[in-house]
């Protein structure tokens, strides 16, 4: 409403003053109309990605598949924020325990000749 309200008197008033008037920031006002609503091209292709391979590899090999098959240069922290933002994290197999039942399967010699 405020970016609406704005953009409508922008001719009339500058944008400083219309911004004292709300009391917001210059910057917010600014950040607020250059924010896309809807998820942006990268991120489509991110979401793409993960789904075609069900959601099993993590952020750095997405990364890779972005700049091998789509030709663009974006860090690894990026794909990683944008997974975490649509909460397309990578499903992390657990490991197993390895439980030693009975006697250890490493015999180590006595040297001190303990009993």
């Amino acid at each position: 409403v405020f970016v609406q309200t704005v953009e409508m008197f922008k001719h009339k008033y500058t944008v400083i003053a219309l911004c004292e008037c709300f009391g917001v920031a210059k910057a917010t006002y600014y950040r607020w109309r250059g924010k896309s609503w809807g998820p942006s091209e990268l991120e489509k292709k991110i979401i793409d990605i993960c789904g075609d391979l069900k959601f099993r590899i993590g952020h750095r090999m997405v990364r890779d598949l972005l700049r091998k098959e789509h030709k663009l240069k974006v860090n690894r922290n990026t794909v990683q924020r944008i997974m975490q933002k649509f909460n397309i994290q990578c499903r992390v197999k657990p490991k197993r325990q390895n439980y030693i039942a009975g006697e250890s399967k490493i015999v180590v010699p006595n040297y001190l000749n303990r009993e």
